[in-house]
Formats: structure tokens, sequence, C-alpha cells
């Protein structure tokens, strides 16, 4: 048996800072992006091939994530011509646009270049049947973008060109029994297994540990945590993912809408200003 580390990285358009958010001017389809500090992909993956890590990279652009605004950028909020996520081609522009870029920059870390990216993801948790026309204009641009390693949708609708991965507690219940029916002669890929998140103790937050009296969503034993693990691989997974192993949004001293974390020195993480869809929203790390 081999081993390998499987490494999932979000590349949110909006990386990584408020003031250095990357810009563009609308109208002119002059897009500015910025490879800075934490924002420096090609340095991450330099190291991930230096030190044997496989990389799953979820461009997006729309990742999620418990990340403000799902990783896109509030300039989109001010092109009247957009719509999110959906076959409308304001939207597809920008969003065919930057995927170009990353995997312009990607292309020598690619598998099928002797690099640690093995598996690409376009989109993210997109709803099944919401928008067909959409999600086939998403596997078109896999095709047309050619990077030669497998393409995954997770949680949600896929288009043919995909492979279709599930998120979730336990993928080999919940997931695994009906895949061969619905994704005929496609891999079992399990991109997010979430333990959820940690609770450090705080000034607004008491400290909370693993209780095995109150099962939940974000209550998971180590020992459960590996028992579906291996039911997964039992059942024929091939792929599998923590979901976070690092929670980025922590370094960012910025936290999704209806979360609230906190530091181990329990210096809490708050909202100082918020307004609606996210136009401004200043984070501020009391300490």
């Amino acid at each position: 048996m081999s081993l390998c580390f499987l490494f999932l990285q979000y590349i949110p358009i909006k990386y990584r800072t408020f003031s250095d958010e990357p810009s563009y001017e609308i109208g002119s389809n002059n897009h500015v992006y910025n490879y800075i500090g934490r924002a420096n992909l090609t340095q991450f993956l330099e190291t991930a091939k230096t030190v044997g890590m496989f990389i799953n990279l979820r461009i997006g652009p729309y990742v999620c994530a418990e990340y403000f605004w799902g990783g896109l950028p509030t300039w989109l909020l001010y092109d009247d011509n957009v719509l999110l996520r959906w076959n409308n081609t304001a939207w597809e522009n920008h969003m065919k646009t930057f995927m170009q870029e990353i995997v312009r920059v990607s292309t020598p870390y690619l598998a099928s270049k002797g690099g640690p990216i093995i598996l690409a993801q376009i989109e993210n948790e997109y709803p099944h049947n919401k928008n067909p026309s959409y999600i086939a204009w998403c596997g078109k641009v896999t095709t047309e973008l050619n990077i030669d390693i497998p393409w995954v949708m997770c949680n949600g609708d896929s288009a043919v060109e995909t492979i279709n991965t599930c998120n979730g507690n336990d993928c080999y219940d919940k997931y695994l029994p009906t895949h061969n029916t619905d994704y005929p002669g496609q891999p079992l890929g399990w991109t997010e297994d979430e333990g959820w998140y940690n609770y450090w103790g705080s000034a607004t937050t008491p400290s909370k540990e693993y209780d095995p009296d109150s099962p939940g969503y974000a209550n998971r034993s180590p020992e459960e945590m590996a028992f579906v693990i291996a039911k997964w691989f039992g059942g024929g997974g091939c792929h599998h993912n923590y979901y976070m192993f690092v929670q980025f949004y922590i370094y960012y001293r910025c936290t999704y809408e209806i979360y609230r974390g906190s530091f181990f020195c329990e210096k809490v993480l708050w909202r100082q200003s918020y307004r609606k869809y996210g136009r401004i929203i200043d984070c501020k790390l009391v300490c």
C-alpha cells in the first residue's frame, strides 16, 4: 500500500486583504491579479512539489469555503450586467478569464507536466437542476482549458466532462449507494470530509470539546472519523480529503457572516461593520 497526501487549495479571486483586492475596470475587461504574500500561488505549488504533496486545485471562481462572499471580489457588485453563477454572458466572461489566468500560472505544476496538481475543480456545490445550461457551459470550459488532468464538481450538479464528488460527514452511507447509478463509470471521490470547526475559548464563546453525549454535525470523535474513512475505501473510494485541515479565514482575521472564531490566545475575531451584500466589511482583531 502506498500513502500519499492530498491538499485541497482554493483559489479565491478575492485574495487576500481588502486593501489589496484584485481589481477590474468595468467596461475595459482589464483584470488585475494579486499574487503577493499569501496569494503567491506558484510558491505554494513549488512547496507542495518539494514536500511531495498532491493538489486538488479548486479554481472556482466561487469556492464558498466559509470565506467572505465565497471568494468572489466585491467589484462584481458594480457590474450591472452580471448575474452571478448563471449562464449570463458578463459573468461567464469574468469567470472564464479568471480560470484561464489561473491555468496559465499553474500549468508548469500540472501532473501532466510532472507537477503536483492531480485534480482541478470548477464551480462549487452548485444545486442540482438549478441551471443545467450553466453547468453544461462549465463542462465546455474545462474541455477548452485542455489541462490533461481530471476536473471535478462537488456536492451538487456536475457536467458530463467532470467527476462528481461528495462533501459530507459520511459519504459511504449517504453518497456511495447511488453513485454508480447516478454517475456510471466515475471513480468515488470525497472532496470534503467535514469535521467542521474547532471552537477555542473566548470572552463570548466557551471552549467546545468533543462530547459523546451530544452528537451533531460538528461533534465528531477521531474514532468515528476513522471508521467512516475505512468504510469509504473499503467500499471502493479512491480519493478522500478533510475539510478543512487549515482554516485560512482565521489568518485573514475575518470570518463568514454566521461564524465567530478566535485564536488560541482567546483574542476574539469580530465584525466591526457590515453592510448588506458585502459592499463594505471591515474586520478587526480585538486584542
